[in-house]
C-alpha cells in the first residue's frame, strides 16, 4: 500500500508520498519511485494498484492535447484504464470501480480527491488531503501541525506527515517524497 497527500496554501502546492509498496505475505519494496504523475500542469497521486499508476503513466506522459479542465484528466484516465481492461462492475452497480484512490492536482492550486469509482471531490484551499493505507496517520499529523504555534511550509507540512505514515503504517515502506508543484 502506500499513501500520498497535497496541500494547497497560500499560492503554494505541495504533493507527496512514500516511495514504497508492500507485496503479498507483506514484503517490502522501495524502489526510491513517487507514487505521482507530472503532465502539462497537473499531479495525479495514486494509491491502489501499481498496474493503474503505470498504464496512466504512460498513457497522461503521452496526451498530445492539452488538458484544460479536471473533468478532461478523469475521462483520459478512464480511458487510459478502460484499454487496460482495468475495473469491475457488478452486477446491479450503477459505477465501476478501479481500484485506486487518487489526490489530482492542479498548477493554478486546485485539489481533488478521485476515488475508485472516479468521481471528483473538491478539496478546499488550505486543507491537507491525503490516501492510501496510512491517511489517518498523515491526516492526524497534519492536523496536528497546523494546529502548532511555529507555522509550517506546505511542503514541510506534507513532508512530515508522510513520515509520520510511514513510521507508524508498516504498509507505507520507503522515504518520503514531496514535490512543490508551483516550481514544477
Amino acid at each position: 500500500m502506500s499513501v500520498i497527500a497535497a496541500l494547497s496554501q497560500g499560492g503554494q502546492i505541495a504533493v507527496g508520498s512514500n516511495t514504497g509498496y508492500t507485496l503479498a505475505q507483506d514484503s517490502v519494496i522501495d524502489n526510491g519511485t513517487s507514487q505521482w504523475i507530472f503532465f502539462q500542469d497537473w499531479a495525479l497521486g495514486f494509491t491502489g494498484s501499481k498496474l493503474a499508476l503505470n498504464v496512466c503513466r504512460s498513457g497522461l506522459g503521452a496526451l498530445k492535447n492539452k488538458v484544460s479542465a479536471e473533468g478532461h484528466v478523469v475521462n483520459e484516465v478512464g480511458k487510459i484504464l478502460s484499454d487496460y481492461d482495468i475495473g469491475t462492475k457488478n452486477d446491479g452497480d450503477p459505477t465501476w470501480s478501479y481500484g485506486i484512490w487518487c489526490i489530482l492536482a492542479h498548477r493554478s492550486g486546485k485539489i481533488w480527491d478521485l476515488d475508485e469509482s472516479l468521481c471528483l471531490g473538491s478539496i478546499p484551499e488550505g486543507r491537507f488531503w491525503a490516501r492510501g493505507s496510512g491517511e489517518k496517520y498523515a491526516l492526524g499529523a497534519a492536523y496536528a501541525l497546523m494546529s502548532a504555534k511555529e507555522p509550517l511550509t506546505p511542503k514541510q507540512l506534507v513532508k512530515c506527515s508522510i513520515d509520520s505514515a510511514i513510521y507508524n503504517d508498516i504498509y507505507c515502506p520507503g522515504t518520503a517524497y514531496v514535490n512543490d508543484l508551483t516550481d514544477t
